[in-house]
């Protein structure tokens, strides 16, 4: 027992005399690394971004940043065409990985913010569609794998408005939380990691989920992905069917239902979109001119010959999609999206049918 006693007072000595060491080398440690990410970010060309504050926690293992943001600069105009920001990220790591030189990070971001915006100006800009150099001075060696075990976000907000056409088209998505698993482009034990990323949110009164399988070390995007977002308020959506169809929806549901999947270069899928309770009227008002309201008129009698359930007032059909991308250097989570993209279509009933794989899309490709 007396042994036991004086080998715990040596190391509450020990610990009475680290601590302080440990905190100093935090905090001088957490100034450099605020240097050397702002130093990076100062480095992109065509972008402007800035950290406020980073805390180091060396035996919790932790990096928190708080109060970041990343913009992208339109070089002819000078106007922000995405703006990005968080008010905390917290980057968790291990020593032991860090000896064996790798990267081993778990990631949380808290209340991030996203706005993507499209205007006259940056629709003109070629460089737009270019890509921002590299920074001059990376934070960790290029030599160094990073293995991101775990992803998380929360309360997370996207927006993008498009302010090309007549009618400014504003989408928000809110409440959205992601869920990553072995975000890596690195073989973890030899093996191929199998990356799963699951989010959800909620868009004008609707609520969406998704579900990504993707392997990222393959030369070309393949992945498998789901997705449904339910009960849309259409009338939330004016400003885009003025926008880009030119009509008005006073009431009405809509739901979206696709599975989609991609490999060696192929992609294959369908959307279905169930549209519930529509009410397409014309505003009566004489400056919108008498073509619109015919248009209005005959839209509002289309939908009423294809409702295929009177009962409930519902429109429904299926159309399946399937194609190659144009730039086979595409990486995959830009692949996702633009096959998303092509999810617009009619829907037969709201559920998702689990018929679409990687292994269908090869499948499609030698048939045709």
């Amino acid at each position: 027992m007396a042994t036991q006693s004086k080998q715990l007072k040596k190391w509450l000595r020990i610990s009475f005399f680290l601590l302080p060491i440990a905190s100093v080398l935090s905090t001088l440690f957490a100034g450099l690394i605020k240097k050397r990410i702002n130093k990076m970010l100062d480095g992109l060309d065509g972008y402007k971004g800035r950290v406020e504050n980073v805390q180091l926690s060396i035996f919790a293992h932790r990096l928190v940043i708080t109060d970041a943001y990343f913009n992208k600069i339109e070089s002819l105009s000078g106007e922000k065409s995405m703006l990005i920001n968080a008010r905390r990220i917290e980057v968790s790591f291990g020593w032991l990985a860090l000896l064996r030189g790798e990267a081993v990070l778990s990631l949380k971001v808290e209340v991030p913010e996203a706005k993507f915006l499209r205007t006259k100006a940056s629709d003109g800009n070629e460089d737009i569609k270019k890509v921002a150099k590299p920074a001059k001075k990376k934070l960790i060696p290029p030599n160094v794998p990073i293995i991101i075990e775990n992803f998380e976000i929360t309360d997370g907000t996207l927006a993008y408005i498009d302010a090309v056409n007549d009618s400014t088209v504003d989408l928000k998505m809110a409440n959205i939380e992601i869920i990553g698993k072995n975000l890596s482009g690195y073989l973890i034990n030899r093996k191929q990691p199998l990356t799963e990323v699951f989010l959800r949110g909620t868009t004008h009164g609707g609520q969406l989920t998704a579900n990504v399988k993707a392997w990222v070390l393959e030369k070309q995007p393949t992945f498998d992905v789901n997705m449904k977002i339910e009960r849309i308020e259409m009338p939330q959506l004016n400003d885009f069917f003025n926008a880009y169809s030119n009509f008005d929806v006073r009431s009405g549901l809509i739901s979206l239902y696709t599975e989609a999947a991609a490999k060696e270069g192929k992609f294959k899928g369908y959307a279905k979109p169930v549209i519930t309770d529509l009410d397409i009227v014309s505003k009566q008002d004489m400056e919108d001119g008498i073509m619109k309201m015919l248009w209005e008129g005959v839209l509002a009698v289309t939908a009423k010959i294809l409702e295929s359930d009177t009962d409930n007032h519902q429109l429904a059909t299926k159309i399946p999609f399937h194609g190659t991308f144009k730039n086979p250097n595409i990486g995959v989570w830009f692949a996702v999206v633009e096959t998303l993209r092509n999810a617009f279509v009619a829907a037969l009933k709201p559920s998702i049918d689990y018929t679409i794989n990687i292994n269908s899309v090869k499948k499609r490709g030698n048939n045709s």
